[in-house]
């Protein structure tokens, strides 16, 4: 399992390293649909209603605001998202699946 510090990476762009996790709660598009299918994700819902809600509201206000500048990467709830990764790690899923 990843650090908070390893989590919040950037990448060398400077955006997240990690920047496929959000998709995790993006439902709507074909990524997060297929993301959201997948029994472990399931069962974080199933398991999270609450945390899972917050992500989404929170993951559409990135989306948004990403789109309304132009671009460019700003990630304003790391410690939310890596508290899910943390439940997420805890099912034994590994990271590479964590983060295709």
């Amino acid at each position: 399992m990843l650090t908070f510090k390893e989590f919040t990476a950037k990448n060398y762009r400077g955006g997240p390293k990690h920047n496929n996790f959000t998709h995790h709660f993006l439902p709507n598009g074909f990524l997060g649909t297929l993301i959201r299918q997948q029994g472990f994700v399931k069962r974080f819902i199933n398991e999270n209603r609450e945390m899972d809600a917050l992500l989404q509201i929170k993951a559409r206000e990135e989306v948004a605001r990403i789109k309304k500048i132009g671009g460019g990467y700003s990630v304003q709830f790391e410690k939310e998202l890596y508290e899910a990764y943390k439940i997420l790690s805890s099912y034994g899923i590994p990271d590479d699946k964590l983060f295709r």
